[in-house]
Parts: C-alpha cells; structure tokens; sequence
C-alpha cells in the first residue's frame, strides 16, 4: 500500500496523510503504510484541529496508549508481520534453488566441453603437413 491509496481508504487529503505519516515514521512507530495506521491519522487529525501542531498530537497519542494491552497488540502485529516475512523469506529461497537447478542444467557437461580451437598458424603449417 502505498500512501496515496492510504489518503483515499482514509477519506483525507493526500499532503496531510503524507505529513502525518512522515512524521509517524521519522519517530519510528510505522514502518510502511497500512490500512491499520488510519485510526491514528484521524486522531492526529483531530488533535491537530484542535490546535496542537502534528509532533504534539503525537506525543500525546503516544503518552495516551502506554498501556500494556497496547504494547501486547503491537508485539502480536509485529510477530505476524516476521513470520510473513519468514515464509516470503523461504519461498523465494526455494525459488531462488530451482532457478539455480534449471541454470545449471543449461550449462555444458565437463565432458562435452568444445575443442579448444588452433590458432591459424598451427592449422596452416597442420595443412601443409598433411599435403
């Protein structure tokens, strides 16, 4: 996802997803835009609104959801997120085996190597020999 279409799913201005987003991220508390991240962007909204500038609202988010129950939920997203990654990881390191099976099927067998060619001026002397 990309943070245009998080702008539409939201219903909010591209440029403002974009700023809250970045400001998000610069903190370290998204990674990537999702669809997950959008209650907090209308929050921020309206603590912006409200007349707290985006870094504020922020910190005031963050203060607000120190509870343990939201450390558990994001430990739970984050361990979702690794064994994603872990399976991805595994099949594109299986893909990776058997593209390298099929190349080295391509490549020529040891004894099928092609004769070493002669330079010219060994085959002209070779021809002469032979006359």
């Amino acid at each position: 996802m990309n943070i245009k279409e998080l702008a539409e799913i939201s219903g909010m201005n591209y440029h403002t997803v974009r700023k809250y987003y970045l400001a998000l991220h610069s903190r370290g508390l998204v990674t990537e835009p999702s669809e997950e991240i959008i209650p907090l962007l209308k929050q921020i909204a309206k603590l912006t609104s409200e007349g707290l500038n985006v870094q504020d609202a922020i910190n005031k988010l963050v203060k607000k959801d120190n509870s343990p129950q939201a450390f558990a939920s994001i430990l739970l997203r984050l361990e979702q997120k690794i064994d994603n990654l872990e399976k991805e990881n595994r099949a594109l390191r299986e893909l990776v085996q058997v593209q390298l099976a099929e190349m080295k099927k391509m490549l020529p067998k040891p004894e099928e190597k092609p004769k070493e060619k002669q330079s010219w001026f060994k085959r002209l002397f070779a021809v002469k020999e032979k006359d």
